[in-house]
């Protein structure tokens, strides 16, 4: 089955140019544009290149291509800083806290 596209005067004389340009047909050069775009904008919510879900960071720096090893080592750094901050905050809120006391009325 075949279809016919309209196009205007300008366009289909630059894909004449390119298609003579390239020693094919106009046809051909419009199919070949088709297919290459249709390719591109496939969408196959399985394919993890055309539809990348990762559910944890850790498979997502996977698809990056860190290394398990890495990736351990990566948490381990992050668990460590989280440590830090959550300590940080405690200490920042008892000294508030203390400093409240202080302040209340007798």
């Amino acid at each position: 089955m075949t279809h016919a596209v309209y196009l205007s005067d300008a366009a289909y004389e630059a894909l004449r140019t390119i298609a003579a340009e390239r020693g094919e047909s106009a046809e051909a050069i419009l199919e070949a544009w088709v297919a290459e775009f249709a390719k591109a904008h496939r969408h196959d919510e399985h394919d993890p290149y055309t539809n990348p879900r990762y559910f944890t960071t850790d498979e997502f720096l996977r698809h990056l291509g860190m290394s398990d090893e890495e990736i351990q080592r990566a948490d381990e750094l992050a668990a460590r800083d989280n440590a830090k901050r959550a300590s940080a905050a405690r200490r920042s809120n008892n000294a508030s806290e203390r400093g409240s006391a202080n302040c209340a009325p007798q």
